[in-house]
């Protein structure tokens, strides 16, 4: 008879299940898109918002890991295709 999971082996599926593909660099948080804008993080959540609302970005999410090490999803935002 086989042996049950043990923890480990049924954390390790249930987190290979949950991970998500990370959206690369083009994906930016808020802040980011500040610093790379040269603008205040209010002003890039405004635009941010604004790009959202007409479709020229997308929000995705980013894995990062906290300072104790447990994972943490991040939104993360960049914008759409541009149609050819």
């Amino acid at each position: 008879m086989k042996e049950p999971y043990s923890l480990e082996e049924l954390l390790a599926d249930l987190n290979a299940e949950e991970a998500q593909p990370d959206p690369g660099e083009d994906y930016r948080t808020p802040e980011q898109w500040g610093r790379h804008w040269g603008v205040s993080v209010d002003t890039a959540r405004r635009i941010i918002a604004t790009a959202l609302k007409n479709g020229k970005m997308e929000r995705r999410q980013r894995t990062i890991t906290r300072i104790n090490g447990s994972p943490y999803p991040q939104p993360v935002y960049g914008f759409t295709k541009k149609e050819a």
